[in-house]
């Protein structure tokens, strides 16, 4: 008995500890694995509209890249209307000093955006000739949710206009 407790007790001790986020190379993206549904908003030529967005991430490539998918749907009377579907693919730079992403649209469109962590989440900016500058913010906040709001900016970042907004809660993980 005395040593199935002496193996116990080593075999603890040789478990690596929970990385916190803003210690993992790939930030708070390793917490967030499973299924997230929630509200958002966002601007469109149209206007205004709400949907239901959808986010899927899955940790790949034992962990060194993370995979999102997120689809936002519009519900017209009994059917949904898929309004933004992309998909992502966020890991480690070459020299391992920051995180690189790829994003990919459903219109044909990809784009490498500079992505920063942060402490909770991350960000995430661009510049589009059309627009001028966008920039992404996410937070997991104190209740677990993915917050996550979208601007631009046509004056070099001077002011800057919501165009986005979205919280979800995590499904399954």
């Amino acid at each position: 008995m005395r040593s199935l407790l002496l193996l116990a007790s080593l075999v603890t001790v040789a478990l690596p500890a929970p990385v916190p986020a803003q210690d993992h190379p790939l930030g708070v993206f390793h917490t967030m694995e499973g299924e997230w549904e929630g509200e958002a908003w966002m601007l469109r030529p149209e206007g205004r509209i709400t949907v239901t967005q959808r986010e899927w991430v899955m940790m790949e490539a034992g962990g060194k890249a993370a995979a999102v998918r997120g689809i936002g749907v519009l519900c017209q009377g009994d059917r949904e209307v898929v309004v933004h579907h992309a998909f992502a693919v966020i890991h480690q730079n070459r020299e391992r000093t920051g995180l690189m992403m790829r994003a990919i649209t459903a219109e044909g469109h990809w784009l490498d955006p500079e992505i920063v962590g942060t402490a909770k989440g991350y960000t995430w900016k661009m510049r589009d000739e059309r627009i001028g500058d966008i920039k992404y913010e996410m937070t997991v906040d104190d209740q677990g949710r993915w917050i996550e709001n979208g601007f631009f900016s046509r004056d070099g970042g001077h002011t800057w206009n919501q165009f986005l907004g979205m919280t979800l809660t995590r499904k399954t993980k």
